[in-house]
Protein backbone atom coordinates (compact mmCIF):
# COMPACT_ATOMS: atom_id res chain seq x y z
CA UNK A 1 0.00 0.00 0.00
CA UNK A 2 2.84 2.40 0.83
CA UNK A 3 5.38 1.12 -1.68
CA UNK A 4 4.72 3.82 -4.27
CA UNK A 5 4.60 7.60 -3.88
CA UNK A 6 1.81 7.97 -6.44
CA UNK A 7 -1.29 6.04 -7.38
CA UNK A 8 -0.64 3.71 -10.30
CA UNK A 9 -2.46 0.61 -11.50
CA UNK A 10 -1.17 -2.43 -13.33
CA UNK A 11 -2.91 -1.16 -16.46
CA UNK A 12 -0.88 2.06 -16.18
CA UNK A 13 2.25 -0.05 -15.85
CA UNK A 14 1.41 -2.07 -18.98
CA UNK A 15 0.74 1.14 -20.91
CA UNK A 16 4.11 2.56 -19.79
CA UNK A 17 5.92 -0.58 -20.96
CA UNK A 18 4.14 -0.45 -24.32
CA UNK A 19 4.91 3.25 -24.89
CA UNK A 20 8.59 2.86 -23.98
CA UNK A 21 9.01 -0.32 -26.04
CA UNK A 22 6.85 0.21 -29.18
CA UNK A 23 8.44 -2.66 -31.11
CA UNK A 24 8.29 -5.23 -28.30
CA UNK A 25 5.70 -7.85 -27.49
CA UNK A 26 4.16 -6.83 -24.16
CA UNK A 27 3.10 -9.68 -21.87
CA UNK A 28 1.02 -8.91 -18.79
CA UNK A 29 0.79 -11.58 -16.08
CA UNK A 30 -1.90 -10.66 -13.51
CA UNK A 31 -1.29 -11.73 -9.91
CA UNK A 32 -2.40 -15.36 -9.35
CA UNK A 33 -4.46 -14.32 -6.29
CA UNK A 34 -6.49 -12.03 -8.54
CA UNK A 35 -7.01 -14.80 -11.09
CA UNK A 36 -8.06 -17.15 -8.28
CA UNK A 37 -10.52 -14.54 -7.00
CA UNK A 38 -8.92 -14.31 -3.55
CA UNK A 39 -7.68 -10.73 -4.04
CA UNK A 40 -9.69 -7.70 -5.14
CA UNK A 41 -9.10 -6.75 -8.76
CA UNK A 42 -8.04 -3.11 -9.21
CA UNK A 43 -7.01 -3.15 -12.88
CA UNK A 44 -9.07 -4.64 -15.69
CA UNK A 45 -6.86 -6.82 -17.94
CA UNK A 46 -9.50 -6.63 -20.69
CA UNK A 47 -8.68 -2.93 -21.15
CA UNK A 48 -5.09 -3.63 -22.22
CA UNK A 49 -5.60 -6.67 -24.41
CA UNK A 50 -5.45 -4.43 -27.50
CA UNK A 51 -1.69 -3.93 -27.10
CA UNK A 52 -0.61 -6.65 -24.64
CA UNK A 53 -0.85 -10.41 -24.32
CA UNK A 54 -2.58 -11.08 -21.01
CA UNK A 55 -1.25 -14.32 -19.56
CA UNK A 56 -4.21 -15.71 -17.63
CA UNK A 57 -3.15 -19.35 -17.74
CA UNK A 58 -2.57 -20.36 -14.11
CA UNK A 59 -0.63 -23.41 -15.24
CA UNK A 60 2.25 -21.16 -16.36
CA UNK A 61 4.36 -20.32 -13.28
CA UNK A 62 6.32 -17.10 -13.06
CA UNK A 63 9.65 -18.90 -13.50
CA UNK A 64 8.48 -20.30 -16.84
CA UNK A 65 7.17 -16.91 -17.98
CA UNK A 66 10.60 -15.36 -17.36
CA UNK A 67 12.26 -17.65 -19.92
CA UNK A 68 11.26 -15.46 -22.88
CA UNK A 69 11.37 -12.03 -21.15
CA UNK A 70 14.02 -9.36 -21.77
CA UNK A 71 12.70 -6.59 -19.52
CA UNK A 72 10.35 -6.59 -16.51
CA UNK A 73 8.23 -3.62 -15.42
CA UNK A 74 6.82 -3.70 -11.90
CA UNK A 75 5.61 -1.40 -9.14
CA UNK A 76 6.90 -3.20 -6.03
CA UNK A 77 6.36 -6.87 -6.86
CA UNK A 78 8.66 -9.62 -5.66
CA UNK A 79 8.68 -10.65 -9.32
CA UNK A 80 11.16 -7.84 -9.93
CA UNK A 81 13.72 -9.43 -7.66
CA UNK A 82 13.02 -12.86 -9.15
CA UNK A 83 13.88 -11.29 -12.52
CA UNK A 84 17.09 -9.70 -11.19
CA UNK A 85 18.29 -13.09 -9.98
CA UNK A 86 17.86 -14.32 -13.54
CA UNK A 87 19.85 -11.44 -15.03
CA UNK A 88 16.80 -9.69 -16.51
CA UNK A 89 16.58 -5.89 -16.70
CA UNK A 90 14.01 -4.48 -14.23
CA UNK A 91 12.17 -1.15 -14.11
CA UNK A 92 10.53 -0.27 -10.77
CA UNK A 93 7.86 2.41 -10.55
CA UNK A 94 7.56 2.14 -6.77
CA UNK A 95 10.27 1.47 -4.19
CA UNK A 96 10.57 -2.24 -3.31
CA UNK A 97 13.36 -3.55 -1.07
CA UNK A 98 15.61 -4.37 -4.03
CA UNK A 99 15.40 -0.91 -5.65
CA UNK A 100 17.80 1.97 -5.10
CA UNK A 101 20.97 -0.16 -4.92
CA UNK A 102 22.11 0.37 -8.51
CA UNK A 103 20.49 -2.84 -9.77
CA UNK A 104 17.25 -1.49 -11.24
CA UNK A 105 15.91 1.30 -13.44
CA UNK A 106 14.16 3.28 -10.69
CA UNK A 107 11.36 5.73 -11.46
CA UNK A 108 10.92 6.58 -7.76
CA UNK A 109 14.27 7.66 -6.26
CA UNK A 110 15.14 6.64 -2.70
CA UNK A 111 17.71 9.11 -1.36
CA UNK A 112 18.33 7.00 1.76
CA UNK A 113 19.88 4.24 -0.32
CA UNK A 114 23.23 5.56 -1.46
CA UNK A 115 25.30 2.36 -1.68
CA UNK A 116 25.80 0.08 -4.63
CA UNK A 117 24.99 -3.56 -3.87
CA UNK A 118 25.14 -6.78 -5.84
CA UNK A 119 22.17 -9.07 -6.34
CA UNK A 120 23.87 -11.59 -4.03
CA UNK A 121 24.22 -9.00 -1.28
CA UNK A 122 20.54 -8.00 -1.49
CA UNK A 123 19.58 -11.69 -1.52
CA UNK A 124 21.70 -12.41 1.56
CA UNK A 125 20.07 -9.62 3.55
CA UNK A 126 16.48 -10.24 2.38
CA UNK A 127 16.48 -14.04 2.56
CA UNK A 128 19.15 -14.99 5.11
CA UNK A 129 20.04 -12.21 7.58
CA UNK A 130 16.70 -10.43 8.02
CA UNK A 131 14.05 -13.21 8.24
CA UNK A 132 13.59 -15.91 10.87
CA UNK A 133 12.49 -19.35 9.69
CA UNK A 134 10.36 -21.70 11.80
CA UNK A 135 9.31 -25.32 11.38
CA UNK A 136 5.62 -25.60 12.45
CA UNK A 137 5.76 -29.40 12.39
CA UNK A 138 8.70 -29.93 14.76
CA UNK A 139 8.09 -26.61 16.55
CA UNK A 140 11.62 -25.22 16.32
CA UNK A 141 13.61 -22.48 14.57
CA UNK A 142 15.44 -23.60 11.44
CA UNK A 143 18.11 -22.22 9.13
CA UNK A 144 17.35 -20.76 5.68
CA UNK A 145 18.95 -23.85 4.14
CA UNK A 146 16.65 -26.15 6.15
CA UNK A 147 13.61 -24.07 5.15
CA UNK A 148 14.59 -24.32 1.49
CA UNK A 149 14.99 -28.09 1.78
CA UNK A 150 11.54 -28.44 3.34
CA UNK A 151 9.93 -26.29 0.66
CA UNK A 152 11.51 -28.41 -2.07
CA UNK A 153 10.36 -31.62 -0.37
CA UNK A 154 6.83 -30.27 0.01
CA UNK A 155 6.72 -29.15 -3.63
CA UNK A 156 7.90 -32.57 -4.82
CA UNK A 157 5.38 -34.29 -2.58
CA UNK A 158 2.46 -32.21 -3.84
CA UNK A 159 3.51 -32.93 -7.42
CA UNK A 160 3.44 -36.68 -6.76
CA UNK A 161 -0.14 -36.89 -5.52
CA UNK A 162 -3.27 -34.76 -5.49
CA UNK A 163 -3.34 -33.88 -1.81
CA UNK A 164 -6.56 -31.90 -2.11
CA UNK A 165 -8.47 -35.01 -3.16
CA UNK A 166 -7.17 -37.27 -0.39
CA UNK A 167 -9.28 -38.45 2.52
CA UNK A 168 -7.93 -38.19 6.04
CA UNK A 169 -7.62 -41.96 6.45
CA UNK A 170 -5.48 -42.05 3.29
CA UNK A 171 -2.84 -39.76 4.77
CA UNK A 172 0.22 -41.89 5.41
CA UNK A 173 3.90 -41.64 6.20
CA UNK A 174 5.16 -43.38 3.11
CA UNK A 175 8.18 -41.06 2.89
CA UNK A 176 9.93 -42.51 5.89
CA UNK A 177 13.43 -41.31 6.54
CA UNK A 178 15.11 -38.40 8.25
CA UNK A 179 13.33 -35.74 10.29
CA UNK A 180 13.65 -33.36 7.34
CA UNK A 181 11.44 -35.50 5.09
CA UNK A 182 7.96 -34.01 4.75
CA UNK A 183 5.18 -36.60 4.78
CA UNK A 184 1.44 -36.33 4.28
CA UNK A 185 1.08 -36.48 8.06
CA UNK A 186 3.37 -33.44 8.30
CA UNK A 187 1.07 -31.50 5.98
CA UNK A 188 -1.92 -32.30 8.17
CA UNK A 189 0.10 -31.15 11.20
CA UNK A 190 1.01 -27.91 9.46
CA UNK A 191 -2.65 -27.16 8.77
CA UNK A 192 -3.53 -27.95 12.39
CA UNK A 193 -0.77 -25.68 13.73
CA UNK A 194 -1.81 -22.82 11.46
CA UNK A 195 -5.44 -23.18 12.58
CA UNK A 196 -4.37 -22.94 16.23
CA UNK A 197 -2.28 -19.85 15.49
CA UNK A 198 -5.24 -18.20 13.71
CA UNK A 199 -7.57 -18.93 16.63
CA UNK A 200 -5.04 -17.59 19.15
CA UNK A 201 -4.58 -14.38 17.17
CA UNK A 202 -8.33 -13.84 16.88
CA UNK A 203 -8.79 -14.37 20.62
CA UNK A 204 -5.95 -11.94 21.35
CA UNK A 205 -7.53 -9.31 19.08
CA UNK A 206 -10.93 -9.78 20.72
CA UNK A 207 -9.42 -9.50 24.20
CA UNK A 208 -7.55 -6.38 23.15
CA UNK A 209 -10.76 -4.80 21.81
CA UNK A 210 -12.60 -5.64 25.02
CA UNK A 211 -9.85 -4.05 27.14
CA UNK A 212 -9.84 -0.93 24.99
CA UNK A 213 -13.62 -0.54 25.35
CA UNK A 214 -13.35 -1.05 29.12
CA UNK A 215 -10.62 1.60 29.34
CA UNK A 216 -12.78 4.06 27.45
CA UNK A 217 -15.73 3.42 29.74
CA UNK A 218 -13.55 3.84 32.85
CA UNK A 219 -12.09 7.08 31.53
CA UNK A 220 -15.58 8.44 30.78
Amino acid sequence: KYGCSREITNNDLVLMAALENPDAQIIYKPHPDVLHGSRRQVSDPEAVKGFALVLEDLSVPLAEAFKTIDHVYTITSQAGFEALMRGIKVTTVGCPFYAGWGLTDDRQPNHRRKRKLTVREVFAVAYMLYPKYFDPVHNRPITPEEALGKLISLKDLMAQRNIGGMYEDEVDDDLEGSEDDISYRDIADIKQHLSKIEIALLERMQNSDSLSKRDRIDSD
